[in-house]
């Protein structure tokens, strides 16, 4: 049972209460098919708690939804009866919906995901095609984590067998060749942390690490060696995904063969946030996850809200020659400097790189994390990046990031982080020339001070600094700024 309270961005808001009690409904269903006693005492127990919370909290609409293990339960009804004693109204999702649910909030996080999602929770695995921003057709299976156990008792060989007849029964054999596995739910991500663990990976969070199929097949085989008591000692595995990752581990390594994914690839985004997602309408679907939270979080470090896209703006006629998908890192970097400005600078580089490193951000993979991190080292001045950041990407992508962010420096330094001077001034590389255009009653800004930030960034870029009159080209809209337009976003 978990109780998560969201509040920000209608695109991508952020959990500020996620509450969890491992009431384990559905461990029975596959001997008895019922929920245990116990079991739903437990769960009724928290739900009695949510809904005071809710209530406290001034949340007049709760959205309360019930998945597989009440779905397939024999007294499920009878569950769900109590549920509405506490003054909740459950919604019992069908096989479709839940798998739907899951897809989106692939999607969500994942814009141009393609390929097949893969959600095990407790009662249920759902398998969903994605692709082209839409869902696919989708499917519920009995194999959550609590069901595994069970299914396994015949043994590996027994085990795949039953899978791979399931799965050729319902059309998935194959379906994901050539194409990526979307990992979701709490056993998949544990056995990322696990693997991070094992290999000294160097950022803490899950969402988007990447496994290929032949090394689940290793850590299945590694994972049945390691006492439950041991996995729980790794920060980041509870006690209830340590006691199922073994069985859980076991399922992937047999999708992965039977799927034939080029790829796996973990989402910290699931049904959840697909209930969300499925909600908004399509203007909004479409803003791009990362650069809604990257603006969300410099308004919220203190920066006025138009701060953030005229640097950004501001930073666009300097780097035409990036790529789309590096553009896109380069605004959000810009988004995210213009907070935290009053900082100690050594406590705001380490800031802004634990921001990058540990925070749940979506939208951005390990290179991106680095990227952005390195240019907001830069704009408070650090221009040699942390040796983590080099393990990440290549030094060709750390030289663009610190130059990055030694133009925002530069341009924040200029206009004292005032948006009017970003939007009438203009930066940019031409004929081996880094030219600062200013409008008249805006020349005083350039003292001794600014002349050297000119100087210094110039070396840095190896071009010429020049000064020059003249007013500013209209900067890009903040709306196009948000949507999102590169493949691969």
């Amino acid at each position: 049972m978990r109780l998560v309270v969201f509040h920000g961005p209608a695109r991508l808001p952020q959990i500020v209460l996620n509450e969890k009690v491992p009431a384990s409904l559905g461990r029975t269903l596959a001997v008895d098919g019922m929920l245990p006693p116990e079991a739903m005492a437990l769960a009724l127990a928290a739900l009695g708690r949510f809904a005071v919370l809710l209530r406290k909290m001034g949340i007049t609409r709760p959205r309360v939804v019930a998945t597989a293990a009440t779905r397939d339960a024999l007294n499920g009804a009878e569950f769900l009866d109590r549920v509405r004693a506490l003054g909740l109204s459950p919604e019992l999702l069908d096989g479709e919906q839940e798998a739907a649910a899951s897809a989106r909030g692939v999607l969500s996080a994942f814009a141009d995901a393609d390929g097949v999602v893969g959600d095990l929770g407790g009662g249920s695995l759902e398998l969903v095609d994605v692709a082209d921003g839409t869902v696919g057709r989708g499917d519920s299976v009995p194999w959550g984590s609590l069901r595994l156990p069970a299914l396994r008792q015949g043994g590996d060989a027994s085990f795949d067998r039953e899978i791979g007849r399931t799965l050729k029964a319902r059309g998935w054999l194959g379906a994901a060749e050539g194409r990526t596995f979307y990992l979701v739910g709490g056993s998949w991500r544990a056995l990322a942390v696990f693997d991070m663990h094992q290999s000294n990976y160097p950022l803490a969070e899950p969402h988007a690490y990447e496994f290929r199929p032949e090394q689940v097949l290793e850590l299945a085989e590694r994972i049945q060696r390691i006492p439950p008591k041991r996995l729980r000692d790794i920060s980041g595995i509870s006690g209830l995904r340590a006691a199922s990752l073994a069985d859980a581990t076991a399922l992937l390594a047999v999708l992965g063969q039977r799927l034939a994914p080029k790829r796996m690839v973990v989402s910290a985004y699931g049904l959840r946030e697909g209930l969300l997602y499925g909600d908004l309408d399509e203007g909004t679907r479409a803003m791009d996850p990362l650069i809604v939270a990257a603006h969300d979080h410099g308004i919220r470090g203190g920066a006025e809200p138009p701060l953030g896209p005229a640097l950004g703006a501001w930073l666009a006629p300097l780097f035409e020659a990036d790529a789309p998908h590096d553009a896109r890192l380069r605004l959000a970097a810009a988004l995210l400097a213009v907070g935290g400005g009053a900082l100690d600078r050594a406590l705001a580089v380490r800031r802004a790189r634990e921001t990058m490193l540990n925070r749940p951000w979506v939208g951005i993979d390990a290179r991106g994390r680095a990227m952005v991190a390195a240019a907001l080292g830069a704009r408070f001045g650090e221009r040699q990046p942390a040796p983590v950041l080099a393990s990440l990407c290549s030094p060709a992508d750390l030289t663009r990031a610190v130059r990055w962010g030694a133009a925002m420096r530069a341009g924040l330094r200029l206009s004292a982080s005032v948006p009017e001077v970003l939007e009438r001034s203009e930066v940019a590389a031409e004929n081996n020339r880094l030219v600062l255009r200013l409008p008249a009653d805006l020349a005083p800004l350039y003292d001794d001070g600014i002349a050297q930030q000119h100087r210094s960034l110039a070396e840095l870029l190896e071009l010429t600094p020049v000064l020059e009159a003249g007013e500013a080209s209209a900067p890009a809209r903040w709306s196009s700024l948000l949507t999102r337009r590169a493949r691969g976003a």
